[in-house]
């Protein structure tokens, strides 16, 4: 039974809330406050598994409740009710909720959104990384592309193809600005399953201010960007998007297979983002013990942690509502026996794309932006030829 704080100023909401969650009163228990004191106090005083909080109320509001959880007990699940969409609102909200529901909510949404958020912790049984992950404001970016972006963005004439391309490079700023889109607030019928079709549906002036708002995006010291090769990270991560792609279409998946293999294939590693933003020094040491060996760094993780980069970037995609495609190829990508591992899925494109990507050392990396002239040589049908085999692995 999952225990749940809804948290409005105003009773005639709390009451139409408890009246929408009778038909799932089996589901889940809920307790109501009327102000963000009063919600601290129940906190302190019982455990709960969500907070939901209306953003304005008078006093402490819902971003200032929510950052107070998060402090406080970073193992509860925020989510906020807002009838804005404005950059103000949006800049104050994303550090501290994980997600943001438009209000008035539909109750299948609010009720699906909980589940799902719970269900989530069966991903990792580590309460500590859960926490880790859960009290995680945003990714870091890398620097070099994040003054990349705000030239572009501050440029006299911006370009929304330029602003999507250099985004699609970084994936702190991926994930964020996919987590925005997807929100309900903006009335999507479908979900946006990269970062092109998040940018389109943000529009250039909302992702300006989002992208410029002061501590929303922040990058890795430089000391953290040697230790962790994040250039080299990065580049990994490219390839695997690019490549996850092409195996897709090698398969004449549908269009929707494609856009969620390559946006997954960016986003696997995200897991070792979490990891070295969060403790550092720990995961130096499993990092240095691995000598840039994929198992190899699967075993130190698990010794060091109990679980893998794999587990806890999809926890993290997970609670911030990217795409449920997307967080079950970045959590099964190096899983060959998980269900559906062999068919033509996006957890396919992935886990194949990723082993491919491996088996080439520095010097033979591939260069898939010049995958055309690769193909005149025949290595493209030489890479797509391993495909059948891995899929029987």
């Amino acid at each position: 039974m999952k225990r749940v704080l809804f948290v409005d100023d105003e009773p005639l909401v709390l009451g139409a809330i408890q009246r929408l969650l009778w038909p799932i009163r089996r589901e889940l228990t809920p307790k109501f406050a009327g102000s963000g004191e009063e919600a601290l106090k129940l906190l302190s005083s019982e455990p709960f598994d969500v907070i939901v909080s209306d953003m304005r109320m008078p006093g402490m509001d819902g971003a200032e409740l929510l950052s107070a959880v998060r402090s406080r007990w970073p193992e509860i699940i925020r989510i906020t009710l807002t009838g804005e969409a404005g950059a103000g609102i949006l800049t104050r909200v994303l550090p501290v909720a994980h997600r943001f529901l438009s209000k008035p909510c539909d109750p299948e949404l609010l009720r699906s959104t909980i589940t799902r958020a719970c269900e989530l912790r069966q991903l990792l049984e580590s309460g500590e990384l859960r926490n880790l992950a859960a009290g995680l404001r945003g990714l870091p970016s890398l620097p070099k592309l994040y003054r990349e972006i705000v030239a572009e963005l501050e440029s006299p004439d911006p370009s929304m193809q330029n602003v999507a391309g250099i985004v699609s490079q970084d994936m702190g700023m991926t994930v964020k600005l996919i987590q925005v889109a997807n929100s309900p607030v903006f009335g999507r019928r479908f979900p946006a399953a990269n970062i092109g079709q998040a940018v389109i549906a943000l529009g250039m002036e909302m992702t300006r201010n989002l992208v410029l708002a002061g501590g929303l995006f922040s990058g890795f010291p430089p000391e953290a960007e040697e230790t962790f090769q994040l250039g080299r990270l990065w580049e990994h991560c490219r390839l695997t998007a690019e490549l996850a792609r092409i195996v897709a279409e090698s398969w004449n998946a549908d269009a929707r297979i494609k856009q969620d293999a390559a946006t997954a294939g960016f986003l696997h590693e995200v897991g070792q983002l979490v990891f070295a933003a969060s403790i550092p020094d720990r995961y130096a040491r499993v990092f240095r013990a691995t000598r840039r060996s994929s198992a190899m760094l699967l075993i130190e993780e698990t010794k060091e942690f109990g679980t893998t980069h794999a587990a806890i970037g999809a926890y993290l995609l997970g609670l911030w509502g990217i795409p449920e495609t997307v967080i079950e190829a970045v959590a099964w990508h190096h899983t060959p026996n998980r269900p559906n591992a062999a068919e033509p899925t996006a957890i396919a494109a992935v886990r194949i794309a990723d082993e491919l990507i491996d088996s080439f050392d520095e010097e033979r990396a591939p260069n898939l932006s010049e995958f055309s002239t690769l193909a005149s040589a025949g290595q493209q049908a030489e890479w797509l030829g391993m495909i059948p085999t891995l899929k029987g692995k």
